[in-house]
C-alpha cells in the first residue's frame, strides 16, 4: 500500500471493467483473499480496456490476472534489413586485476576529466531549461555521450570477448555418420519434441527430463563410437 501511495498509483482490482466485484485472487484452505493486484499510473489508467481474474489452475493456489491495454498502432517497416532495425548489443569485456588498474587510471586521466566536466556543465544547463520535446532529445543525447565515453575507456583498457557463432555441423558429410547415427538422431528429435510438450504441461516433473537426457547421452556416445570404429577400420 505504501508503494502504491508513494508513487501515486491506482489499483485496478474491483473498479475496472471485467472485475467490478473484486474477485478473490488467493484461494487457500483457510479462506480466500485479494492479494494480487494490477496497479497503473493515472496516465495509463485511461488506456486500460479491461482487467480480469481468471479461473484457478492446477499450477498455483493464486488465480491468474489478465489486463488488456489500448495502444496506438505500431508502424512496422519490414523492408529494412535487420542490422538497421535492431541495435547492436553492448560489448562484453574481460575483467581482471591488471585491466582494472588500467581502467581506473583511464578514468582519472586529464582527457577523461575534461569530457566529464563538459557533460556535467551541459547537465547543469539542462536543469534550468523548461520541459519540452527538444529537452528530452537533448537528455537522450547526453546519456548516449556519457555511455559512449565510458565504453571508449573500457575498450581501451579491457579485452573484449569474441562473439561465438555456432556453425551448423554437416554430419551428413561425415563418412562415419552411418544409419545407426541417423536413426539415433531421429529418436533424439522425437524425445526433444515430446519433452517440450509434456514439460509445458507438467513443469515440475523430473521423469521426462531424465528420459530426455538419457536419450541425448546415448546419442552422443553413439556418435563417438561410430567415429572411433570408422577410423579404427581404416587403420
Amino acid at each position: 500500500i505504501n508503494l502504491v501511495s508513494n508513487n501515486q498509483l491506482q489499483i485496478l482490482n474491483g473498479c475496472t471493467l471485467g472485475d467490478f466485484r473484486g474477485q478473490f485472487t488467493s484461494i487457500q484452505p483457510r479462506g480466500c483473499s485479494v492479494i494480487d493486484y494490477f496497479t497503473v499510473s493515472s496516465k495509463l489508467r485511461n488506456h486500460v480496456n479491461f482487467m480480469k481474474v481468471q479461473d484457478l489452475t492446477m499450477y498455483s493456489d493464486h488465480r491468474p490476472l489478465v489486463m488488456e491495454l489500448r495502444s496506438p498502432p505500431i508502424k512496422v517497416e519490414p523492408s529494412k534489413p535487420l542490422h538497421e532495425v535492431y541495435e547492436k548489443s553492448s560489448p562484453r569485456f574481460i575483467f581482471n586485476e591488471t585491466t582494472r588498474t588500467t581502467f581506473t587510471d583511464s578514468l582519472s586521466s586529464d582527457s577523461a576529466t575534461d569530457a566529464l566536466n563538459k557533460l556535467n556543465a551541459n547537465i547543469e544547463t539542462l536543469t534550468l531549461t523548461p520541459p519540452s520535446h527538444s529537452l528530452i532529445k537533448t537528455v537522450r543525447d547526453l546519456n548516449d555521450s556519457f555511455t559512449e565515453h565510458i565504453r571508449s575507456l573500457a575498450s581501451a583498457a579491457f579485452k573484449q570477448t569474441k562473439v561465438k557463432t555456432q556453425a551448423k555441423r554437416q554430419q551428413k558429410n561425415n563418412p562415419w555418420f552411418n544409419w545407426h547415427a541417423r536413426n539415433a538422431k531421429r529418436e533424439l528429435r522425437k524425445a526433444t519434441s515430446k519433452a517440450t510438450n509434456i514439460t509445458s504441461q507438467f513443469p515440475s516433473s523430473t521423469l521426462i527430463r531424465e528420459k530426455f537426457y538419457k536419450v541425448k547421452g546415448n546419442y552422443k556416445r553413439l556418435l563417438k563410437k561410430c567415429e572411433k570404429e570408422y577410423f579404427e577400420h581404416l587403420n
